[in-house]
């Protein structure tokens, strides 16, 4: 490790570039629940059961402890129990609720799974208030980032969410956790702020002689708006050359935007940047319900697993055409095509066809995520592009 930074790793361009928690100042760590097994749950129903059973008065807390908290963090307390959370008094709190579906929640959980959570601050360590309001107000974007990566492995820490986002989403660790940058800020019932510095604002204008209108929907030859400015961001973060280039820096501290001087990039960023933001916001639950139900199978040990040009789900199939590249592909921690089929340890026609649209947005986005590489190249490289 190095203590002093290297300089020769070092870039203008990128040092003059605007740090993400200064371009966007609201911005906290992820929501941590210290119970993610209890409230949270893969749909409704579950959740549902779950938590009828834990207010259920003729259930022990005995009862409750070894069928939901066997994992106990810490001999200091009774098992489910933390400093700011003790099982008993959360049962009687909750027995005092009438409309229990009116805590129930969407969440991201982890990149392309969306899960239900129990949303009450008596349930949950830390809600990261301070954010999360501006999540469930009203429809809302948020960027997904680390301040520091990991000294090793590649730097595809980004994501984005549309809802809560919980500790663990792209990776959870002793260098830190997500932070999450919400595109917009409910002042009040009436209005919203946009989260974007004045400063960032001014220096795309200045830059690329656009005007700025909160209002608007998308760039035009003239104009630029909120949406844009998200939709920019999120192309940079996943540009391969981007993580490439700079992953020294990104293992320093949060990632920096930068500027580019010419339209051409700009319009071409923001165009994948939508397009990016509409492949990883997928809704697969819409995709299941359409499926109806069907047998559910066991995943065998050590599937899914790839082999000749397919992901294969069983000894026996079912299998996917699919190439190494996209059975690779990572979202920080997580190798999505792996990770979340066995986290879901069955699957049925429904799963299958999620997993078959997660597979086809992972195509979608290697595709894109060149094409950005290939943009700036073309348009004089990293450094003539976003010279300071």
């Amino acid at each position: 490790y190095l203590f002093v930074p290297d300089e020769s790793q070092r870039h203008p361009e990128y040092e003059a570039g605007f740090p993400l928690n200064e371009v966007m100042p609201v911005n906290s760590t992820a929501v941590v629940t210290a119970r993610d097994s209890f409230v949270v749950a893969f749909d409704e129903a579950i959740l549902a059961e779950r938590m009828g059973e834990f207010c259920d008065k003729s259930v022990s807390d005995a009862e409750i402890r070894s069928r939901f908290f066997t994992n106990s963090r810490s001999t200091k307390y009774l098992p489910g129990d933390t400093r700011g959370w003790k099982l008993t008094d959360a049962r009687q709190r909750m027995m005092q609720e009438t409309d229990l579906p009116q805590f129930f929640q969407p969440c991201l959980y982890r990149p392309f799974d969306r899960r239900v959570i129990f949303w009450a601050d008596w349930m949950i360590d830390w809600p990261r208030r301070d954010v999360t309001q501006h999540m469930l107000a009203r429809p809302n974007l948020a960027l997904v980032a680390r301040r520091q990566m990991p000294p090793s492995g590649p730097c595809g820490f980004f994501w984005i969410t549309d809802t809560i986002a919980l500790d663990g989403l792209i990776r959870s660790d002793n260098r830190g956790s997500e932070s999450i940058f919400p595109l917009w800020l409910d002042a009040n019932a009436a209005s919203r702020d946009v989260n974007l510095s004045p400063q960032f604002v001014a220096a795309i204008e200045d830059r690329l002689g656009l005007s700025w209108s909160i209002d608007a929907e998308s760039s035009s030859e003239s104009s630029f708006g909120p949406s844009d400015v998200l939709h920019y961001i999120y192309a940079l973060f996943n540009a391969p050359m981007y993580r490439e280039r700079y992953r020294e820096s990104l293992r320093r501290d949060f990632p920096r935007v930068l500027v580019p001087n010419c339209r051409n990039v700009w319009n071409s960023f923001c165009d994948i940047g939508s397009q990016l933001s509409q492949l990883h916001l997928m809704d697969e639950r819409s995709i299941e319900e359409s499926s109806g139900k069907s047998t559910s199978i066991p995943l065998a040990t050590g599937f899914p697993k790839f082999a000749a040009g397919k992901i294969w789900l069983g000894k026996n199939g079912p299998c996917i055409q699919a190439s190494e590249r996209v059975w690779n592909y990572q979202v920080g921690a997580h190798q999505v095509c792996r990770k979340w089929l066995r986290d879901r340890k069955s699957f049925d026609a429904g799963t299958l066809r999620q997993y078959e649209h997660i597979v086809d947005s992972i195509v979608k986005t290697l595709n894109l995520t060149d094409r950005l590489d290939a943009i700036v190249t073309d348009s004089g490289g990293w450094e003539a592009v976003f010279a300071a």
